[in-house]
């Protein structure tokens, strides 16, 4: 592969945000987005937890609510998924890829749960080593969110609306504003019940393929303790993940049975992903 050259302004955004392959063996049945996330760093326990964090129905290729396939007629689903690593070697970045096998290894299967569309895939040792310090994600961080995160405040979505046939797997970055109340559940009303989600709403233009994406914000950084109860100092602002984008919200067929768009999407909050990730064992990492 072609190696992109880092310059002094390169965002580091860029890598933050891994493109998906979803495979029924060889063929691509879909594509998505994921980001790599841990727990633990401002932990006093130590367990550091790392893994690739996606949207469950990208995995499971069926609607989280309805259990129907996502393909319509199609009823395969994907037995693996190819993931693009960022990895910087002699100053350049590059990209490599890695298969995982979906549930049939028990080291490389998926973790999650049926309280949202979230999913984390148990990552191998060797692709962690490969990519730590370029692209993961501190869960821990969203303590550092204020009070100015609510209704209004503006969140990016970076993931890959746009299926690659190159080497350049840089994500793309999306604006929303938070459409509904991020400290309340979201009450989401289908066919049979009533259910509360881990989950609020984003207003922003999204498109096929963003499922699985990162949700950040950049905010301001104050002095805090840490899980050691260390007072540490950080002055400036940090990029804080304030959840995964999931899908957009549809309304309802109309009488002619069409099925209009809608620019609200349903994101889980940082706190769905937390409850998921600690279902992983912890990484077994050098100086982990």
């Amino acid at each position: 592969m072609s190696t992109i050259s880092l310059s002094p302004g390169f965002s580091a955004g860029s890598v933050r945000s891994l493109y998906l392959e979803m495979l029924r063996d060889e063929t691509i049945l879909a594509t998505g987005s994921g980001f790599i996330a841990c727990t633990g760093h401002f932990r006093s326990d130590k367990k550091l937890r790392i893994g690739l964090a996606t949207a469950k129905h990208n995995l499971t290729g069926t609607n989280f609510f309805t259990g129907q396939s996502n393909n319509g007629k199609d009823l395969k689903i994907p037995n693996n998924v190819r993931v693009y690593f960022p990895e910087i070697i002699n100053g350049g970045l590059n990209f490599f890829s890695s298969i995982y096998d979906l549930g049939e290894s028990p080291n490389e299967k998926f973790f999650s749960s049926n309280n949202a569309d979230v999913a984390f895939l148990n990552l191998r040792k060797d692709d962690i080593s490969r990519v730590c310090g370029v692209s993961i994600f501190d869960l821990d961080s969203s303590q550092f969110l204020g009070k100015d995160f609510s209704v209004g405040s503006e969140v990016q979505i970076l993931g890959h609306p746009i299926k690659r046939f190159s080497p350049n797997y840089l994500a793309t970055s999306s604006f929303g504003k938070i459409a509904y109340e991020p400290s309340v559940s979201f009450p989401f009303k289908d066919k049979e019940n009533c259910r509360e989600l881990d989950a609020y709403l984003v207003n922003a233009r999204t498109f096929s393929g963003q499922s699985g994406s990162l949700v950040y914000r950049h905010v301001s950084c104050h002095p805090y303790l840490n899980g050691c109860g260390e007072f540490m100092s950080n002055s400036g602002a940090i990029d804080v993940v304030v959840g995964l984008y999931s899908s957009r919200i549809n309304p309802h067929e109309d009488e002619f049975g069409n099925k209009p768009d809608s620019d609200l999407g349903l994101v889980w909050r940082a706190s769905a992903l937390f409850d998921v990730l600690q279902l992983l064992p912890p990484a077994d990492l050098p100086n982990a």
